[in-house]
């Protein structure tokens, strides 16, 4: 992806996960707006921003972060507004993957994983990506080992959007740290 659509798709993610009460977007109860309503906002940063663009800067997003259906767009995942998730309860594999900060670890070992400011904790099917995804947030990423399987046969449900898998919260006894500062 280039630099302007790496620049437009964070835009657009912010947007559609956690600023719409600040662009005056309407959104359905699963988080889709209209097509042109986000054309409009990005075109406010981005003068010559277009329609065909828009679906050049999804096309290009390899973690499936965005979808469009017809006329309207939503994020698939990762929102702070409250929106209903199609995510279908799944079976998940036997290991996921999250990075976290070092200062979130103890709480996370005494508590579990819990979603804080989204709606649901995001893991990652391999470690690669949850690294890049805890480097979001810290320089020093831990990554954690979820026994996924062992947790959903115990009642935790997971549900898969894209390749993200959620869960509501994960108690800590399902998690194992496999490397610290990464």
């Amino acid at each position: 992806m280039n630099r302007r659509y790496v620049r437009i798709s964070k835009f657009l993610s912010f947007v559609l996960r956690h600023g719409s009460e600040e662009f005056n977007l309407s959104m359905d109860e699963y988080g889709y707006a209209v097509v042109d309503d986000i054309v409009k906002i990005i075109r406010g940063r981005y003068r010559d921003f277009n329609r065909d663009e828009l679906r050049a800067v999804v096309d290009a997003d390899a973690k499936g972060r965005y979808e469009i259906a017809g006329d309207r767009i939503r994020a698939c995942y990762g929102h702070s507004l409250a929106v209903s998730t199609r995510a279908k309860a799944v079976e998940p594999p036997e290991f996921l993957y999250h990075g976290t900060s070092g200062r979130s670890l103890p709480l996370i070992l005494r508590d579990g994983l819990m979603p804080m400011t989204r709606q649901y904790v995001h893991l990652s099917v391999t470690p690669e990506e949850a690294v890049k995804v805890g480097r979001r947030h810290s320089s020093n990423v831990i990554l954690l080992r979820i026994r996924a399987r062992d947790a959903h046969e115990s009642g935790v449900e997971f549900k898969a959007e894209a390749s993200v898998y959620l869960v509501r919260r994960l108690p800590p006894e399902f998690i194992e740290v496999i490397e610290s500062e990464i």
